[in-house]
């Protein structure tokens, strides 16, 4: 009797999403797009805080796939970069539909940005933490980001994540209180 290997690697990759979703559901985090081949490597994670529609996002990039964007990119301009992260949180936090090709645009805006960070610089390129945060203050058009140590092929839990970013926006009131310039 001959074996389907097509058939078994579809039903294994298939298996690997359902285990990759009900794992995300757990941790307090609504699917999107997930692909079961980038499951279970070393990653490079991002979640996001929309503050003024209190959106919350995250994803997670295979750090081979993270590298080779970033050696792609090569020099962008800081400016475009920081601007471009920007306006994908902010057009994606408005409910404009959020699709595969939009989060993976997010997904490659925020690896742009968050590569010309300190928090980036202070990570050693990702190699010391791989879980980054980024805050848009959308009142000012401030955009915050922050590093946190993680697992290296899991998302963070979602409520772990929301503590983290309220710390974070409750220092940034005490310190930086024009990022937020409340309403």
């Amino acid at each position: 009797m001959a074996m389907n290997t097509a058939s078994i690697e579809s039903d294994f990759l298939a298996a690997k999403t359902k285990t990759a979703v009900s794992i995300m559901n757990a941790t307090g985090w609504d699917e999107g797009v997930v692909n079961p081949v980038a499951l279970g490597m070393d990653s490079v994670f991002f979640y996001v805080f929309d503050y003024q529609t209190k959106w919350i996002w995250c994803c997670s990039i295979p750090k081979v796939a993270f590298y080779a964007a970033l050696e792609q990119a090569g020099n962008v301009d800081h400016f475009a970069s920081i601007a471009c992260c920007g306006q994908m949180i902010a057009e994606c936090a408005a409910g404009n539909g959020l699709n595969p090709d939009k989060e993976n645009e997010l997904a490659t805006a925020l690896s742009a940005y968050i590569s010309i960070t300190r928090s980036y610089q202070l990570t050693e390129q990702a190699t010391k933490q791989n879980h980054f945060a980024v805050i848009r203050y959308g009142l000012t058009d401030t955009i915050r980001p922050f590093a946190m140590g993680g697992p290296p092929r899991h998302l963070i839990p979602a409520d772990v994540i929301y503590k983290s970013m309220q710390k974070v926006i409750a220092m940034d009131s005490q310190n930086h209180p024009d990022w937020i310039a409340k309403s």
